[in-house]
């Protein structure tokens, strides 16, 4: 049982958020007048 190094493109890696911008996002929502997440996200996130 050998440990393989085998490297993977940028295409082939999950997509995921660092704790660090899931933290950033949230308390950015909790400043801003939205009663929606999913609106905020939408309009707020994914812009960038």
């Amino acid at each position: 049982m050998g440990i393989s190094f085998a490297r993977k493109s940028l295409s082939d890696r999950q997509r995921s958020m660092s704790l660090s911008e899931i933290m950033t996002i949230l308390v950015s929502f909790h400043r801003e007048s939205y009663r929606n997440f999913k609106h905020f996200y939408q309009k707020q996130v994914c812009r960038y």
